[in-house]
């Protein structure tokens, strides 16, 4: 840019000596054939308000990024939160990922945290009443309402509370609820599915809050192959949709179904939240019945998926460290 100014003041007259010092600003108006947005402050100063500068690329440009690196270890923070906070518009940064290392902050294993930490970032499964029409996020074996948990095989809807989501006629195998296994057992399976492809689309993301590029191209650059492939970018990428996020998701379908998890995991938030103990109603012999086929079913598909993506991992890791062992084997 500097160049660009300096070009501009010697066209008009003024002499530009080897090594001096151009200072210059980025404005929102370009100039008409050159696209120049660079200007001298004197430029700007008799433009008599022409020309304005582009408060809102050096927010994002100049501002955003070192906070961002700033803040990357405080809890709680992220980049769009950030970009929201300078008054930038959130969605250009929403692909950015903020990496810790493992040596400089101490993360809570995810099998001790509390379900509404570790799953706060799941997708719900989502489902629709038959009786009422209203389509709720499915919150498992129990559901929390006014201070008390009940059942989650009654509809959300607090003017409707129909058994079975509505479906309380015989099902196919004769009993009361067996439609709505049905219902949740095939969403959940095409919600494994989804899940699972994403994570084998691919898509990796810039971690530079400026970048922010999304790509399937594997980078050949870097230590780890992890260099960003965008021309002039010295920021490092990662999965958009982690191997961690995608075990995390399929747990989270897992405990949606699981009586003792949940039994637990209300335990659990009852001891923090002493003295503001919240009510279990209890399960029918139907309703544990249910959730016991449903656990079977799910844990079969889920467990199926994980071993496949841990021994596809498996295998990987292994082609990529001992390549000098399977030509040996090979030549024995």
């Amino acid at each position: 840019y500097h160049v660009q100014v300096a070009l501009a003041l010697r066209s008009q007259g003024k002499a530009i000596g080897v090594g001096a010092h151009i200072p210059y600003v980025l404005c929102k108006e370009e100039e008409a054939g050159s696209l120049r947005r660079a200007y001298h402050p004197d430029e700007v100063t008799r433009s008599h308000g022409k020309l304005n500068i582009d408060i809102e690329w050096y927010l994002e440009a100049q501002i955003h990024p070192p906070v961002n690196r700033l803040c990357a270890h405080i809890d709680g923070t992220s980049s769009p939160q950030l970009a929201q906070c300078l008054g930038l518009d959130t969605s250009k940064f929403s692909h950015s990922v903020q990496n810790v290392g493992d040596d400089e902050v101490d993360v809570i294993p995810s099998v001790l945290q509390h379900d509404s930490d570790r799953f706060k970032s799941c997708t719900p499964l989502r489902l629709t009443c038959l009786k009422c029409g209203q389509e709720s996020a499915f919150e498992g074996v129990y559901a929390s309402r006014a201070s008390r948990y009940s059942s989650g095989l009654l509809c959300p809807n607090a003017a409707c509370s129909a058994i079975f989501w509505g479906y309380d006629q015989r099902g196919l195998y004769g009993q009361v609820g067996d439609d709505f296994a049905s219902l949740v057992s095939n969403r959940m399976h095409l919600a494994i599915r989804d899940c699972t492809r994403r994570y084998y689309q691919g898509w990796v993301v810039c971690t530079e809050g400026l970048c922010s590029s999304r790509t399937q191209k594997q980078s050949l650059r870097g230590r780890r192959g992890d260099a960003c492939s965008v021309t002039g970018c010295r920021g490092t990428v990662c999965m958009e949709y982690s191997d961690s996020a995608l075990y995390t998701q399929l747990k989270y379908y897992e405990s949606l179904v699981d009586v003792n998890h949940a039994l637990d995991n209300i335990q659990k938030e009852n001891a923090r939240q002493p003295g503001q103990e919240i009510t279990v109603g209890a399960l029918s012999d139907s309703h544990r019945n249910l959730f016991a086929k449903l656990c079977v079913q799910i844990r079969e598909v889920l467990h199926s998926n994980i071993d496949v993506f841990i021994l596809n991992w498996s295998n990987m890791e292994n082609e990529l460290t001992q390549p000098n062992v399977q030509k040996n084997r090979q030549k024995n």
